[in-house]
């Protein structure tokens, strides 16, 4: 029984989870709300997107980006490092609401205006 109790206790709870989401979401950098927008494209699509189409520096920020979110459960993506490609990708429901919050919070921030006109056509252009 005491085995159960210490692993019992280091458990996230629901409301810490969400505590930790809703934290992310308001502190989570533009850069990071654009590649959560991106993973969102692809999830609707299934279309990859190769992230030196869309930017021409700091891809590299872009992927390590993804690792992380990757590895707290926020995103699932599979990306190709050699072409630097995301090739498929999931989003958590409550981690893609934040963006589309920050994104109406930033209605008239130039780079987030561009950033997503940018992605939208990437997403909307055949191949």
């Amino acid at each position: 029984k005491e085995d159960y109790e210490v692993i019992k206790s280091s458990l996230l709870e629901e409301e810490k989870i969400d505590s930790i989401i809703d934290k992310f979401n308001k502190s989570n950098s533009k850069a990071g709300v654009i590649l959560i927008y991106i993973c969102s494209k692809i999830q609707e699509t299934n279309k990859p997107c190769d992230l030196s189409k869309l930017f021409s520096d700091d891809i590299m920020y872009y992927l390590g980006y993804i690792i992380a979110l990757n590895a707290i459960g926020f995103t699932v993506a599979e990306v190709d490092f050699s072409t630097k490609t995301i090739k498929s990708a999931k989003v958590a429901k409550k981690v893609l609401d934040g963006v589309k919050a920050r994104f109406k919070l930033e209605a008239k921030n130039e780079f987030m205006i561009e950033q997503k006109q940018k992605i939208d056509d990437y997403f909307a252009a055949k191949e």
